[in-house]
């Protein structure tokens, strides 16, 4: 299937249904052969695939938390503000939204005042590799 999708870098899982051992074990041979990582959102703290990836040193990154519950722009700030704190504390964190405006808001407030003070602000693979190493 990866093979049929053209340029990608790796999966993510959002949702409890791949839950399957031999569906993960698949998706895992497939990625690790094609230098890939997976993104695990299934549940905060990273569900059977990211514990999956991990275990065969596949880069993966838990879903963290995401900060879009709210469309108020100030709760979005204030969400960013807590993993910011988390990510001090755990050395990296995720956190991942849709792009609807006032989602939009408050990330552009949080990244024009407090990124890469506190935290430094990265790419997903950039995460992805600090997890894996740590």
């Amino acid at each position: 299937l990866l093979d049929d999708i053209g340029p990608i870098i790796g999966v993510a899982a959002m949702d409890v249904s791949v839950s399957s051992p031999n569906m993960i074990a698949d998706m895992m041979s497939g990625l690790i052969l094609r230098g890939m990582g997976v993104f695990d959102t299934s549940i905060d703290g990273g569900g059977q695939v990211y514990r999956a990836a991990q275990s065969i040193n596949l880069p993966a990154a838990p879903g963290g938390r995401r900060f879009d519950d709210n469309q108020n722009s100030e709760a979005v700030y204030q969400a960013l503000e807590r993993a910011a704190f988390d990510a001090r504390r755990a050395g990296a964190f995720v956190v991942y939204a849709r792009p609807d405006p006032a989602i939009m808001t408050g990330l552009h407030r949080w990244m024009s005042l407090k990124a890469n003070r506190s935290v430094a602000v990265a790419p997903l693979s950039t995460v992805m590799r600090k997890l894996n190493r740590q």
